[in-house]
């Protein structure tokens, strides 16, 4: 089995070569997720399944507030959301358009950060930030 990474607006991916693609926490980096479902689409041989997986619209609500009340960037709750253009609300009608929709499972996340510091790295890896 081999990695490949690319851009998912135009994958260096052959198309209907597939069995099984997975598109984790991604859609939402994309101001046009419906061109992603349609490259996913076209990269799937007849037949095959894509694993798709993304947050909700408010999944930053928490880390928002902490990011206010420790200074660390006070406007952070007035920032648009990461997730505006795709998340776990919309994603069913979105990948809808390009495929056929098996099944959609809702979980609950919750971040945990160690401390002041663990908080600080993580958020420094989120474009919103």
């Amino acid at each position: 089995m081999n990695a490949v990474q690319g851009d998912f607006h135009q994958s260096p991916l052959p198309g209907a070569g597939f069995d099984v693609l997975v598109a984790a926490f991604c859609l939402y980096h994309s101001q046009r997720p419906r061109d992603v479902i349609a490259e996913v689409a076209h990269c799937l041989a007849p037949g095959g399944r894509a694993v798709l997986a993304t947050k909700s619209i408010d999944s930053y609500h928490e880390i928002d507030q902490l990011m206010c009340d420790t200074d660390l960037d006070p406007r952070a709750t007035t920032r648009p959301e990461l997730y505006e253009a795709s998340h776990s609300g919309d994603a069913t009608d979105i990948v809808a358009t390009g495929l056929d929709v098996e099944a959609v499972i809702h979980r609950e996340h919750t971040f945990r950060a160690n401390d002041f510091f663990h908080l600080a790295s993580y958020a420094a890896t989120i474009p919103k930030y």
